[in-house]
C-alpha cells in the first residue's frame, strides 16, 4: 500500500503545490470521499433510520428542540439540563433542529459520527506513522456494526472524538506541558460530555501509551514523570464534574455480571458484533475470514502493529473482558468497546513497505466487500422505512396530546429479531402528534429531560422488558381471550393507544376494549375505548 510523508507545516511555493495535487494524497482523497458517500447512502434513503435506539433518542431531540413551545408537549415532559456525561447528540440536534427538518438533523449527526471516527482514524495512523496511507481507510468496513444498529449513537460520536484527542495527544507530545495540559483539558472535557465511556477508554489509551514509551526509551522513568502532570492532569476537570456534578454519579455502584459463563460468552458475541449487521453468517464468515487474514500478516510480518500501541490495546483488551455488561445505569456496556476498540487496532497496524502480496487485489476485494455490505444495509433499510410508513399512516389522524402505550403479543422468532426492531416506534408519536409514550428515555441521571410530575408515576408503573411489556403484564387475561369483561384491569387502561407488537394473527384480542385501527405483519394499531378506562390512573383521569 502506497504511503506518502507528511508535509512540514512551514510554506508550500506552487511548484510544491503541484506536486502534492499529483501524489498519491489526492488520489487518497478522491477514495475517501467516495467512501464516505457510499457509507453515507443509506442514511440517506430512509426517513427514520431503522436503528433500535434511534426513534427513542429522536423523540427526546424533538422534546428538546421544542423547549417549552409546545403546550399539548408541555404536559407531559419538560427539559432538564443537567452536568450528564452523554450529551453529544443533545448538544448538536436540537440546534441543527432549528435550521433544518429534525429527521434531517439526526440523519446529518449520523453522518457526523461516520466523518469523526474515518478521519479520527487517518489522524491517528498518521500521529502514530508520520505518514499518509491507504491502509486506515478500512475503517469505512466496520462502521456498520451492531453498536450502530443498536442505536448508540452519542457513544460512537465519543468514539470518533477519542480517536482524535489520541492522535493529537501523540501528535503534541513533545510539545510544551502547559499547552497540553490546557489544551487536553478542553478535549478531556468535551469527551466527558460527549460519552462518559468514550473519556474512560480514552485514559485507558493514553495511560497504556505513557507507560510503552517508559519502558522503550532510555531513562523512560524521568520522561513517564515529565510527562505525568498532563497526562493525568487534563482529566481533572471531567473528575471534578462527574463527582460533584453529575447526577449519573449516583448510578456508580450499579453494575451486574450475568453469571460466570454468560460473562465470557458475552465477550465472545461481543467481539464479531464489530460486523454484526443483518446478514449473521455472511457477516460472521466475513469475522472469521478477515480476523484469519491479519492474523496471517502479522505472523508473515506483511503488517506490524506499533509499538507503543501494543500496551494500549492490551489494557482496552483487559478492561474488555473485565467489564460488566450493565454500568452506570446502561446496558451492554461490554458490546461497545470493541466498536471503539477496531479503530485503533486499524490505526495501529501498518504494512510493511512492499510486505503485502497483491496488495492491489487486496484493496480491490476490500473495497468490494464492503460495497456489498453497504448494499445489504440500503436494502434492510429500505423496507423498514415502509413499516415505518405504515405506522405515520396509522397514527396520521389521531388527536393530538393521546397517550400510547407499547405491549407485544410474543417473542420475534430469531429472523424477525435480526431485522430492526419496533421497541420504540411509538416515539415517533411523541414527534408526530405531541403525544406520551411511557418508555421515552427521561431519566434525569442520563438524560436532559424528565417526565413532568403528573405522568411520572404513570411511567414508572411501565414493566421494561424486551422488545416491550407483554400484553398480559399490561392487561391480564387479555391476551387470553379475557377481553369481554365489564370491568377490566390493568395499566393498559390508563391510555388512549395500543401498539401491539409481533401479533399471532390478524385477529382483534379484545373487540369490546380495543378498536382495530391499522393491522400489518409487524403490528397492530388499537384505539382503547373509553367506556373501558372507568377506573383511569389519577394522572390521566382528566
Amino acid at each position: 500500500m502506497t504511503t506518502a510523508p507528511i508535509p512540514s507545516w512551514g510554506r508550500l511555493d506552487a511548484g510544491e503545490v503541484t506536486g502534492m495535487l499529483c501524489s498519491g494524497r489526492l488520489q487518497l482523497g478522491i477514495a475517501y470521499l467516495i467512501l464516505l458517500v457510499a457509507a453515507a447512502l443509506p442514511l440517506t434513503l430512509t426517513t427514520y433510520l431503522p436503528l433500535d435506539d434511534y426513534h427513542n433518542h429522536l423523540a427526546r431531540m424533538h422534546i428538546l428542540a421544542q423547549d417549552g413551545a409546545d403546550p399539548v408537549l408541555n404536559q407531559f415532559y419538560r427539559t432538564n439540563w443537567q452536568v450528564v456525561p452523554n450529551l453529544a447528540m443533545d448538544l448538536l440536534v436540537p440546534w441543527l433542529a432549528q435550521l433544518m427538518p429534525l429527521e434531517d438533523a439526526a440523519r446529518l449527526f449520523t453522518g457526523l459520527i461516520f466523518v469523526l471516527i474515518t478521519t479520527g482514524t487517518v489522524a491517528l495512523y498518521a500521529a502514530l506513522h508520520r505518514e499518509l496511507s491507504w491502509w486506515p481507510l478500512l475503517a469505512f468496513l466496520f462502521l456498520y456494526n451492531r453498536v450502530l444498529l443498536f442505536g448508540h449513537l452519542n457513544y460512537l460520536a465519543g468514539v470518533g472524538l477519542f480517536l482524535w484527542a489520541l492522535a493529537a495527544w501523540i501528535y503534541l507530545r513533545e510539545r510544551s506541558p502547559l499547552l497540553r495540559l490546557a489544551v487536553f483539558s478542553v478535549l478531556s472535557t468535551g469527551l466527558f460530555f460527549a460519552h462518559l465511556y468514550a473519556l474512560g477508554f480514552y485514559a485507558i489509551a493514553v495511560a497504556g501509551y505513557e507507560l510503552a514509551e517508559a519502558v522503550r526509551r532510555p531513562g523512560g522513568m524521568r520522561e513517564l514523570m515529565r510527562q505525568s502532570p498532563a497526562a493525568l492532569g487534563q482529566f481533572l476537570i471531567p473528575a471534578y464534574l462527574f463527582l460533584f456534578q453529575s447526577p449519573t454519579a449516583g448510578d456508580a455502584e450499579t453494575f451486574s455480571y450475568f453469571g460466570l459463563w454468560w460473562h465470557f460468552w458475552n465477550k465472545v458475541r461481543a467481539t464479531h458484533q464489530i460486523l454484526l449487521s443483518y446478514h449473521v453468517w455472511f457477516d460472521r464468515l466475513t469475522f472469521v475470514v478477515l480476523a484469519g487474514a491479519l492474523v496471517m500478516a502479522l505472523a508473515l510480518r506483511w503488517v506490524e502493529i506499533d509499538r507503543r500501541m501494543r500496551l494500549p490495546l492490551i489494557l482496552l483488551l483487559l478492561v474488555f473482558l473485565a467489564l460488566p455488561q450493565a454500568l452506570l445505569g446502561a446496558l451492554l456496556v461490554d458490546f461497545r468497546l470493541p466498536a471503539g476498540v477496531v479503530f485503533v487496532l486499524i490505526a495501529s497496524i501498518r504494512p510493511r513497505p512492499g510486505g503485502v502480496p497483491f496488495a492491489r487485489a487486496v484493496a480491490a476485494a476490500l473495497a468490494a466487500l464492503f460495497l456489498v455490505r453497504m448494499g445489504l444495509v440500503t436494502e434492510r433499510w429500505h423496507a423498514f422505512d415502509q413499516v415505518y410508513d405504515r405506522y405515520l399512516e396509522a397514527i396520521a389522524g389521531l388527536p393530538p396530546g393521546s397517550r400510547f402505550v407499547t405491549a407485544s403479543a410474543q417473542r420475534p422468532d430469531p429472523h424477525e429479531a435480526l431485522a430492526p426492531t419496533l421497541m420504540y416506534v411509538n416515539a415517533l408519536a411523541v414527534i408526530e402528534k405531541s403525544a406520551f409514550e411511557p418508555m421515552v428515555f427521561a431519566n434525569p441521571r442520563q438524560q436532559p429531560i424528565v417526565v413532568t410530575e403528573d405522568y411520572r408515576l404513570l411511567a414508572s408503573s411501565y414493566p421494561w422488558e424486551w422488545p416491550a411489556a407483554p400484553l398480559e403484564k399490561l392487561a391480564p387475561g387479555l391476551a387470553d381471550g379475557g377481553g369481554d369483561s365489564d370491568r377490566p384491569e390493568g395499566l393498559l387502561f390508563e391510555y388512549d393507544f395500543l401498539l401491539l407488537l409481533y401479533p399471532r394473527d390478524a385477529s382483534n384480542p379484545a373487540p369490546a376494549l380495543l378498536e382495530q385501527l391499522a393491522v400489518t405483519p409487524r403490528f397492530h394499531l388499537y384505539r382503547i375505548r373509553r367506556s373501558a378506562a372507568a377506573g383511569r390512573h389519577p394522572a390521566t383521569a382528566g
